[in-house]
């Protein structure tokens, strides 16, 4: 999180695009990315889940690199559940807080309430973020969403 200016005062993160996966799921596009598979987001998120169950084994707190339109965050739900009950804590970091304004538009109340999403209109939100701080100070596994991740390199850098 190097830069200290506005997030958000890149023009293209308000543009977001919204299409429709063969499964009819709602999937951000943002420069021609997509956030998740535009044929089946859920069973993608479930392989992504089940590809990295070795980070998820190792912790009860998970700190998650992009949002998305949040499939990969109900596939980690389910595992984390199945792993530690109701034991355990993820805190999402989003950078793009119109992504985070569009999904709750689109796809309200899907997470449970230990998934807590942090969007802030610049870098120094997320350090002044208490809550926020103090999850980071335990250490948590560390978990990418990979078209997020590649989408805010920079910032997550």
């Amino acid at each position: 999180m190097e830069e200290e200016s506005n997030i958000s005062s890149n023009p293209e993160t308000f543009n977001i695009e919204i299409k429709i996966s063969k499964t009819d799921l709602p999937v951000p596009v943002i420069r021609n990315v997509h956030l998740h598979s535009i044929y089946n987001p859920e069973r993608e998120s479930n392989s992504l889940i089940s590809a990295n169950i070795d980070i998820f084994e190792k912790s009860s707190k998970i700190l998650v690199f992009g949002l998305g339109f949040a499939y990969h965050l109900v596939a980690l739900e389910k595992c984390l559940t199945n792993l530690y009950g109701k034991n355990f804590q993820v805190y999402v970091i989003e950078p793009n807080t119109h992504l985070v304004k569009k999904w709750k538009e689109i796809r309200p109340n899907i997470l449970d309430p230990r998934i807590k999403i942090m969007s802030f209109d610049n870098v120094k939100g997320f350090y002044q973020n208490k809550e926020l701080v103090e999850f980071m100070s335990e250490k948590p596994s560390i978990f990418p969403h990979q078209a997020s991740f590649q989408l805010n390199e920079s910032f997550f850098r």
